[in-house]
């Protein structure tokens, strides 16, 4: 399994996916018995491959020959994004490094879990406020039943 598969693992909500363009250097050392694509159908069976010989577990996206999405996120043979839930690019490599993408997803979810605490604490707050606000309300609404009551009631104007 890839070192950024097991990286992975460890984030509940990390997302991986692969990119499969083409084999990164056909008929030449190691990779020889892999041919430039003619057509689609040697691209899916290369990756299937990929994903047998590496034990890939997670999705394997597939480029068109034109390689379209290859060329529009840099070209390079062996890149890296991390995109937060927002959808923002929060880092961006031009070849994949394990270590650096767990500092990198590490710092990411801590800097989410701060802002959850943050947004909690304001929730609490706006919600303490309402019931205040509601209970200010219930006093002012409630009308004085006995003498001692109505006396106290006009002496502090609520």
């Amino acid at each position: 399994m890839p070192a950024i598969e097991e990286v992975a693992k460890k984030y509940d909500d990390a997302e991986l996916w692969h990119l499969y363009v083409r084999e990164p250097h056909p008929q030449e050392r190691k990779f020889k018995k892999y041919f430039p694509h003619k057509n689609y159908e040697d691209r899916i069976a290369y990756a299937q491959e990929l994903r047998e010989v590496m034990n890939i577990e997670s999705p394997i996206v597939l480029d068109g020959m034109d390689e379209k999405i290859h060329l529009r996120y840099g070209n390079m043979p062996n890149a890296v994004y991390v995109v937060d839930k927002k959808g923002n690019v929060v880092y961006k490599a031009n070849w994949t490094d394990a270590p650096v993408v767990d500092e990198v997803l590490a710092e990411l979810q801590a800097e989410e879990a701060k802002t959850t605490d943050n947004r909690q604490q304001a929730t609490d707050k706006r919600r303490r406020r309402e019931a205040e606000d509601r209970g200010q309300e219930e006093r002012i609404k409630r009308r004085p039943q006995t003498r001692r009551e109505k006396r106290r009631f006009f002496k502090l104007g609520t």
